[in-house]
C-alpha cells in the first residue's frame, strides 16, 4: 500500500474527507479558502491536487476500502482502551476473515439472506458484527486478542452468557442452518477456533 493511499485512509477515518472544517485542520490544507478558489470546490478535487494524486489513485483508495465507513460507524469509546486508535481498529478489521468465527458462514451469504423482502428492513444481519469472545467481568475488552467477526445469528444466540468453547454445540446447529439455506456454497465449520486459548486478563 502506498503512502498516499495510507494518507487518504487516515483522512477518511478522521473525517477530513467528508468535512471542509476538518479538512482545513490537516497540515496540507491550512489555506483552504485559497485552495477552493484556485483548485476547485469539491473536497475530492482539492485533495487530489494538494496530495499530487492521480484520479486512478483516488479511485484505488475508494475501491480498496469499501468497508471504511462501516468501521467508522462501529468506532466507540468502549473500543479505545483495547484498540487505542481508529486506525488500528480499521486495519485490524481489514485483515479479519470475512466468515463468522463461530459457525463459518461467509458475509456475502448474510447479505443475500438478509436482503430478502421479509428481512430487508432489519438493521442487523447483512454484515458480520464485531464480537467480544470473552465477556466475563474480568475479560471483556474490545481488543485484537479478544475480538473477532460473528454473524448476527451467532452473536445474538451467544450473547454474554455462554463461554465461547461451550457455544460450539449451538454454532454447529447454526452452521447446519446456513448450509441448508445455501447447499451449493462451500464453507467449513471453524473447528480450529474452538481449539485456541484466549486469555485477555484485563479488567474493564
Amino acid at each position: 500500500m502506498s503512502f498516499k493511499i495510507e494518507r487518504l485512509i487516515e483522512m477518511k477515518l478522521n473525517g477530513s474527507l467528508d468535512s471542509y472544517e476538518l479538512l482545513k485542520e490537516e497540515s496540507e490544507f491550512k489555506d483552504l479558502k485559497t485552495d477552493i478558489k484556485q483548485i476547485g470546490k469539491t473536497i475530492k478535487e482539492i485533495v487530489i491536487k494538494k496530495l499530487e494524486l492521480t484520479e486512478s489513485e483516488f479511485n484505488e483508495f475508494k475501491s480498496g476500502n469499501p468497508d471504511i465507513q462501516y468501521v467508522k460507524s462501529r468506532w466507540s469509546e468502549d473500543k479505545k482502551k483495547g484498540f487505542e486508535t481508529i486506525s488500528k481498529f480499521y486495519y485490524w478489521y481489514k485483515i479479519q476473515p470475512k466468515n463468522c468465527c463461530y459457525c463459518g458462514v461467509p458475509e456475502n451469504l448474510l447479505k443475500d439472506y438478509f436482503s430478502t423482502p421479509d428481512l430487508s428492513k432489519r438493521k442487523r444481519g447483512k454484515r458480520l458484527e464485531i464480537e467480544r469472545i470473552l465477556t466475563d467481568k474480568n475479560n471483556n475488552l474490545y481488543s485484537e486478542d479478544n475480538c473477532s467477526l460473528a454473524c448476527y445469528v451467532c452473536n445474538n444466540a451467544k450473547s454474554d452468557l455462554v463461554y465461547y468453547k461451550d457455544f460450539k454445540h449451538i454454532a454447529l446447529g447454526i452452521h447446519n442452518f446456513w448450509k441448508s439455506k445455501y447447499p451449493v456454497n462451500k464453507f467449513d465449520f471453524p473447528h480450529e477456533f474452538y481449539e485456541k486459548e484466549i486469555h485477555e486478563n484485563i479488567k474493564k
